[in-house]
């Protein structure tokens, strides 16, 4: 029981990964647990920095997550970006910190476009774009990195590069991934990213169209079909989307704090790689 929020159910999602879905060919794991259960939360777009607000949510998020009752233990929880405004760390980092300490459960980021501060592919300061690049790892370590449980490996990685071509990483996010996704596949471990620009194609002032360039949502597209991904984890766009690309699904959570009315939301995915079944719910807390 929570106690001491008022919490929503405000979506339920369930998908199940079978038939064009599934690995194809992939033969049964020997000595898999039966129960081969993952629950992880997923948190996004809490543009700390930006006001006072933001900071005293996302405090109370976390302080939810602690006391959410599972019937298997939560792995980690996931930032998909965006958690710092306009990369303003002078005013997030502490306040991150500190929220930080408080989890009873470890938290990985995901650097967003405003990590970087980066709006609009044609009006791009490259200095500032730089030296907001070197702020992150300072205070956040590698931009992209792996995180393996068990039978699963979960895929943190910064898009922002493809989405703005712009070259902040200084390493090629192609072959890196391909290289993360290969080593995964050799091990038969399942597959989860976590990105912060959702890798889909929606309407957008009226016509379809992607955040990324078509070649870059191509080659996205036929990569990660071609590891079959179990999913893509992502946010940027403060509303709720479930979402193919291909036959890999892209869950897109609404932003984790409502700007408006102070109202906070997390997600709570439970994950059975046993019979590659994810599911998730959506939570308020007012």
């Amino acid at each position: 029981m929570i106690q001491n929020f008022v919490l929503v159910i405000s979506y339920l999602g369930v998908l199940l990964f079978g038939g064009c879905f599934g690995r194809d060919g992939a033969k049964p794991r020997v000595g898999v647990d039966a129960n081969d259960t993952y629950i992880f939360v997923q948190l996004t777009d809490n543009h700390l920095g930006l006001n006072p607000k933001n900071s005293i949510v996302t405090e109370r998020l976390v302080q939810a997550i602690n006391n959410y009752e599972t019937q298997h233990p939560i792995e980690f929880i996931s930032i998909t970006g965006d958690l710092v405004s306009d990369a303003k760390y002078d005013a997030a980092l502490g306040d991150f910190r500190s929220i930080r300490s408080k989890s009873n459960y470890p938290v990985y980021v995901v650097a967003g476009n405003n990590e970087f501060d980066l709006h609009s592919a044609g009006k791009i300061n490259s200095d500032g774009v730089e030296r907001n690049a070197k702020t992150w790892k300072e205070n956040f370590g590698e931009f992209n990195y792996c995180v393996d449980i068990r039978n699963v490996r979960f895929v943190f990685i910064s898009l922002e590069c493809l989405v703005y071509g712009v070259n902040i990483q200084g390493c090629d996010i192609y072959k890196w991934l391909d290289a993360k996704l290969n080593e995964a596949r050799s091990c038969d471990k399942h597959i989860i990213i976590f990105t912060h620009t959702p890798v889909v194609k929606n309407y957008y002032e009226g016509k379809l169209t992607s955040p990324y360039r078509e070649q870059e949502y191509e080659r996205l597209k036929k990569l990660l079909n071609e590891y079959h991904v179990a999913a893509v984890i992502a946010g940027h766009f403060h509303f709720e989307e479930l979402d193919m690309l291909g036959d890999v699904p892209v869950y897109v959570c609404p932003s984790s704090v409502d700007f408006e009315c102070g109202r906070g939301r997390f997600r709570v995915y439970e994950y059975d790689a046993d019979k590659n079944i994810l599911k998730y719910k959506t939570f308020e807390i007012q």
